[in-house]
This record gives structure tokens, C-alpha cells and sequence, in this order.
């Protein structure tokens, strides 16, 4: 494989939780297997602590306050000083497999020619400064290794749908460096890219497992919204291998129909629920289950799309930081043929 280097824009590093969930995980062993780097722009870092400190204040506010009432209490200092100190800390854990990528003269005015081309991830009515000058460090970096681009930014696509894959202008530009680009729309797609060969395991009954770890929580979830929650229609496992010997990081989404219990007309309703969990090979068990997304979706009684999503912060800041979730085993009985990890 040739030389590489991956960077995360600031979206992915927060949805990731600093690679602290599974799915960080197994990024964080491929790139060590693989002798690369972790392309850290500049901006990136300056940004990545604001919006991870934001993220941590507002998930800890009701944990303060509707803790005591149900028997926790949160045994961390839940500070914007703390959590800052707690961000800083893990980039510094990881410090040596980053490249960092400073923020340049040669960058700043790149990114300012985009703006006034209105070339994406610029668009009629979006200026996006930090965005197009994140891609003038991927250029920068593509002049001497192979880049990986990991964004959940929908700028950087083709009529803003990741689907169609990058901007024209963003392929072109790619097509032109020294070195290969790749842009990805998430992690679990650059690591599926990266992965060779992937662990075999029963994915169905892995999705079974996690079905049953997410119904509890995703059908109170439904209930507030009218719904309640019936079978699974589809559902996709991708597995990645981490450091840890027989055990798998899983990434997943399972899709349920749900029936509607409001008055008003929600034909066709359906919620998508996506994340990340670990998997023992020789328990055939499931655990640190991290729920990234749920989407309701439904067609209303004039027959349009609607659709409502809610991003997941690992439902508490004390679960980035403060090391005190639970422990969560789902087991399940399924033949697993045990991957060679390497």
C-alpha cells in the first residue's frame, strides 16, 4: 500500500468523539498498521476544542440538574476549563501520529479565490471560508503523499448529496495533484476503502444483537414522537479490526418501520438508527454501543417527504471523558467464524 495520509475535518472529529468510539478505534490501529499519518489542518485543531467543549457543556447541563432525581451523579469536573483540558489532553495523546497542517498565507488566499468563484464547498449563498481553506491543506498535503479526506460536510459533494460523490470542481482538482485524493463521506467508508481484507463474522446476528441493545431506548424515543416501533426491514453491519486480538469494531444501521399513533396522516414511516459497537469473537457479545444518528422519516397527508433527525452526542459528555459508562453486554447464540486479526 502505498504511502497515505488521512484527514479529518472537524465534523468527523467530533462525531467520532476524538476516535474515541469504536469506529476511532479501528481508524486508530489502521493507521498505525500501515506506518501513516493523521492530517491535522491547522484550523481543524483550533476548532475541533470549541465545538467538543460546546457539545460536552450541553449534554452535562442535564445530567447536573435530573441526576440526583434518578440515582446519578456525575463524578467529573464538568467545566468548560475541565472538558478544554480533557480535549487537549487526548490530542496530545495522539500528537505523534499527526501531520499537522498549518494555516497559510498560500491557504488564505486560496481559499478566498473559491469564495469569489463561488466553486464548492462554496456555493450562491454560502461562504465557507474555514471549509475551502481546510481543502487548500489537503491540497498542500496531496504534493507528497496520497490524502484520504474524511468529511460529513454535504459542501463537498456533487449538488451537496455524498451519494454522487465530490464536487466537480473538488475531483478535478484532486485529479490534478501529485499524489491521490480521496474524499469519503464518513469514517466507516474511508476504513471499508482502507481495509484490505475485513474480518468475517455472522453479520445477522450481529444486527440481531444490536437490534435488541437499541428497541428500549428507540421505541421511548418513537413514543415521543407518536410512533411505536415494529421489525427491522434492513439493516447493514460493517466490521474493522482494532489492536485489541478477537475484538471487532462494528459499524452499523438498522432501519425500522413504525407505526404511526398521531392523528394526523404519516404514511410510510420508518426510522434509521446509526452508530458503533464492540464485538467479542469468543463471547459473541456486543458492548459501548455509541448511537450516532436517528432519523424519522414519513410521508405527510399532501404525500411529501418529511423527516426528522437528531445527531447523538454518546447521549452524555461523561461518556467522551469521564469513563463512566456502564458496561453493556448483548450475547447472542450464532456461529462466528473467529477472523485471523492481524
Amino acid at each position: 500500500m502505498e504511502k497515505f495520509c488521512v484527514v479529518l475535518d472537524t465534523n468527523v472529529w467530533r462525531s467520532e468523539l476524538l476516535l474515541n468510539t469504536p469506529n476511532g478505534a479501528a481508524f486508530l490501529f489502521l493507521v498505525k498498521r500501515c506506518n501513516a499519518k493523521i492530517g491535522l489542518p491547522e484550523i481543524v485543531e483550533k476548532e475541533v476544542g470549541k465545538v467538543l467543549v460546546r457539545e460536552c457543556l450541553k449534554a452535562a447541563k442535564p445530567l447536573k440538574t435530573l441526576g440526583p432525581l434518578i440515582g446519578f451523579e456525575l463524578h467529573i469536573d464538568s467545566t468548560e476549563e475541565a472538558f478544554a483540558a480533557r480535549v487537549t489532553k487526548r490530542l496530545s495523546d495522539l500528537a505523534s501520529l499527526f501531520r499537522r497542517l498549518p494555516f497559510t498565507h498560500e491557504h488564505a488566499r486560496g481559499a478566498l479565490e473559491r469564495i469569489i468563484q463561488k466553486l464548492p464547498p462554496n456555493g450562491p449563498d454560502r461562504e465557507q471560508f474555514r471549509d475551502s481553506a481546510i481543502w487548500e491543506a489537503v491540497l498542500e498535503c496531496a504534493r507528497t503523499e496520497a490524502v484520504h479526506f474524511v468529511t460529513e460536510d454535504k459542501d463537498f459533494f456533487r449538488h451537496r448529496d455524498p451519494k454522487n460523490g465530490p464536487a466537480e470542481n473538488i475531483e478535478a482538482e484532486a485529479r490534478r495533484q501529485a499524489h491521490r485524493i480521496r474524499v469519503h463521506r464518513s469514517l466507516p467508508f474511508c476504513l471499508a476503502a482502507l481495509q484490505e481484507v475485513g474480518p468475517t463474522v455472522d453479520n445477522e446476528g450481529v444486527a440481531q444483537a444490536i437490534e435488541s441493545a437499541l428497541r428500549g431506548e428507540l421505541s421511548a424515543s418513537a413514543a415521543n414522537k407518536g410512533f411505536a416501533v415494529e421489525s427491522v426491514i434492513h439493516w447493514t453491519v460493517q466490521p474493522f479490526f482494532t489492536e485489541q486480538t478477537g475484538v471487532l469494531a462494528m459499524d452499523f444501521e438498522l432501519t425500522f418501520d413504525v407505526d404511526n399513533l398521531a392523528d394526523e396522516t404519516r404514511d410510510e414511516a420508518r426510522v434509521v438508527s446509526s452508530g458503533s459497537c464492540f464485538f467479542t469473537v469468543s463471547t459473541k457479545s456486543i458492548s459501548d454501543v455509541r448511537k450516532r444518528l436517528e432519523e424519522f422519516s414519513w410521508r405527510d397527508g399532501q404525500g411529501l417527504l418529511q423527516k426528522r433527525k437528531h445527531y447523538l452526542f454518546a447521549e452524555t459528555a461523561s461518556l467522551v471523558f469521564g469513563g463512566q459508562k456502564l458496561p453493556a453486554l448483548y450475547s447472542f447464540r450464532a456461529p462466528v467464524e473467529k477472523p485471523e486479526v492481524r
